[in-house]
């Protein structure tokens, strides 16, 4: 499942703060930029919403 792979792309990379990420991604190489800058606000919403989309479609398993 592709969404997979990108959430593990994402939970693997440096920069996360409490759980949160930082608000972009370089489409480029795949990192995080503006460090530091983290967001539960617009257009950052999404990640966390694929997120429980991704949990409650993928049989609910915690880890």
């Amino acid at each position: 499942m592709a969404v997979m792979e990108v959430m593990k792309q994402v939970h693997n990379l440096s920069g996360k703060q409490d759980g949160l990420v930082p608000m972009f991604i370089n489409t480029n190489n795949g990192l995080f930029t503006h460090q530091g800058i983290y967001t539960l606000g617009a257009r950052a919403d999404s990640y966390y919403e694929y997120l429980l989309k991704q949990w409650i479609q993928g049989g609910r398993a915690e880890k």
